[in-house]
């Protein structure tokens, strides 16, 4: 009801602004109908009642009606930045900074800020700014003298350990009985620590492992909120990527897994709607590929995303859109529609401004069209040019995508590049570790074949003890892979009774696992196996199969691949 009261207000402006008490009036009710759009995720609609609302207020409006002018500015700034108007949110953003009387007034600024600045690739400030506020809430000892002690190896892994163990026991019911502080301060420095866990991940990754364990600390002496939750969260995600060098990458996952899972059993215990798109954002995008089926991490990080486009909340929004269209490549869904989504995605956050997912996007849409056509669809080249020098957050996507794009493309020797570059630089995830391991294995019976080194001949071997390790944790997702592996290396040893089961076992395990394209890997190796034994009717059989799955997957490149070797095969076939 209270909208076509107001816009009958905004119409007859002229005469309520004869009246300085009516203009407060008219703009506490512009501010109501911009709460109840903001609540329906009707951000630019918000935006025009909230502008109405503040051209009402007096020159001086921040002594003689400070609550009001903090609440428009900051729903003024929250709402713009919903809808891609990144200036007029900053406008917004430095009032209330330089007009806010105290830090709890102006911490809901301060976080809009820190989004702001990561969108805009400016992590180090995003950062440094998070650390200034943890400050003023009352952080500035733990920040100085206690996190720097925490990343000595000794003592985190000492406090890592009895962590893990206190929350491995943990039931849902236990976590929710710790009594809840009331004292607002507790949520905001919960919800900063939050977001530095993410930003420290580029900024400075030592103190990520450190800063989450602070979270928990926090959590077990105030109590369980939602941004407890994210703290889990984080938590786990931190265990899973500390996983990643060489030396600990065949390490289980089940201990952060069962924490994670813990953590959303109480999202439904706590009010946490504004936080879905985080959790998962964290959740699907960066732990449960590591116990649950890939293929559904994608359907909900597609959620993941709906929920913080309607929340406003575009960080974890585009976090859970990138996330989507990985482990949907990874996942093997059909190209043309991951191109679609990919596209949608890149509209929007062209729309936000957001410079690093728009890199992102491009440099996945490229392997996307790639693996369709060899790029040949876009031969304009869109997108490409954009890419340019990126800083080291992008570092890892590219190489890994190059490594992607280089195996299906049969260039082994390029492919074996970038996976180098990939595994020296400073940060690599544990999931991208074990994918383009497999990968790697693969594509390095190539080279074996052609320089027959040992450095070599260990790729695959070490690749199929990573994996194993992996698939204890997950049959579903790792299992083929390490049935392909091992199939490739007793077809390379001339144990060629074993390679046949082996190739059976593959493709059997992918069709299960719905890894079409890897299913259609399958059938491809199996078919020069075939071919190289002699076997001429089953290898044209079993590339017929793989032709089926690559078509299915939408490569068009691959289906012409195998078209050849079936039109060289086809005498030999009768």
């Amino acid at each position: 009801a209270v909208f076509p009261i107001v816009d009958q207000i905004n119409r007859g402006l002229q005469s309520v602004l004869q009246a300085p008490a009516m203009c407060i009036a008219s703009a506490e009710l512009n501010l109501e109908a911009g709460v109840k759009c903001c609540e329906q995720s009707d951000f630019s609609t918000a935006n025009t009642y909230l502008t109405k609302a503040l051209s009402l207020l007096p020159n001086d409006t921040w002594a003689s009606h400070y609550n009001l002018s903090l609440q428009l500015h900051f729903l003024s700034a929250k709402s713009a930045y919903s809808c891609g108007d990144v200036e007029r949110a900053c406008k917004d953003v430095r009032v209330i900074l330089k007009e806010g009387r105290c830090i709890e007034d102006k911490v809901d600024a301060y976080f809009l800020l820190v989004n702001i600045f990561q969108a805009r690739e400016k992590a180090e400030n995003a950062y440094l700014t998070c650390l200034e506020v943890l400050a003023d809430l009352g952080e500035k000892d733990v920040l100085n003298d206690r996190l720097p002690d925490y990343c000595d190896g000794k003592e985190l892994a000492s406090m890592v350990a009895e962590i893990t163990k206190n929350l491995e026991c943990k039931t849902k019911k236990e976590m929710s009985a710790i009594k809840v502080d009331g004292a607002l301060k507790i949520s905001y420095i919960m919800k900063f620590y939050s977001f530095i866990a993410v930003l420290a991940f580029f900024v400075k990754p030592k103190v990520v492992l450190p800063i989450c364990c602070r979270m928990l600390e926090l959590t077990l002496a105030h109590g369980v909120t939602k941004h407890s939750v994210m703290g889990l969260l984080q938590y786990s995600a931190a265990l899973c990527q500390r996983s990643s060098c060489k030396t600990e990458i065949a390490s289980h996952v089940q201990a952060p897994c069962i924490i994670a899972k813990l953590a959303m059993s109480l999202l439904n215990r706590i009010e946490s709607s504004d936080i879905i798109g985080r959790a998962f954002s964290v959740y699907y995008g960066l732990i449960a590929h590591y116990a649950e089926p890939i293929q559904s991490c994608g359907k909900w990080l597609s959620k993941g995303f709906e929920a913080g486009m309607s929340n406003g909340d575009t960080f974890s929004a585009f976090f859970c859109a990138n996330h989507h269209i990985r482990v949907s490549l990874i996942g093997g869904d059909n190209l043309s529609t991951l191109l679609r989504e990919s596209e949608y995605y890149l509209s929007v956050v062209e729309q936000h401004g957001n410079i690093l997912s728009k890199k992102l996007f491009l440099m996945y849409q490229q392997t996307i069209r790639v693996l369709i056509d060899k790029g040949a669809s876009n031969q304009n080249g869109d997108g490409v040019n954009e890419l340019g020098q990126s800083d080291v957050r992008m570092a890892e996507t590219i190489h890994f995508q190059k490594a992607l794009q280089s195996f299906w493309l049969g260039y082994a020797e390029r492919c074996h590049h970038y996976v180098l570059k990939l595994l020296q630089a400073n940060v690599i995830g544990r999931h991208h570790r074990l994918i383009i391991s497999f990968y790697h294995g693969i594509s390095s019976f190539t080279q074996i074949k052609r320089h027959r080194t040992s450095k070599l001949k260990q790729i695959p071997k070490e690749a199929i003890v990573t994996l194993r390790a992996a698939a204890k944790d997950s049959k579903w997702n790792y299992g083929n892979k390490v049935h392909l592996l091992e199939a490739e290396l007793s077809s390379y040893e001339g144990r060629n009774e074993d390679a046949n089961s082996l190739y059976a076992a593959a493709i059997i395990a992918s069709q299960s696992s719905k890894f079409i394209h890897e299913q259609g890997l399958a059938c491809e190796l199996a078919g020069f196996h075939y071919k190289k034994i002699g076997d001429l009717q089953r290898a044209w059989g079993f590339f017929n199969q793989a032709k089926s799955c690559y078509a299915k997957w939408g490569s068009e490149m691959k289906v012409e691949g195998i078209t050849r070797q079936l039109a060289i095969l086809g005498g030999g076939r009768i």
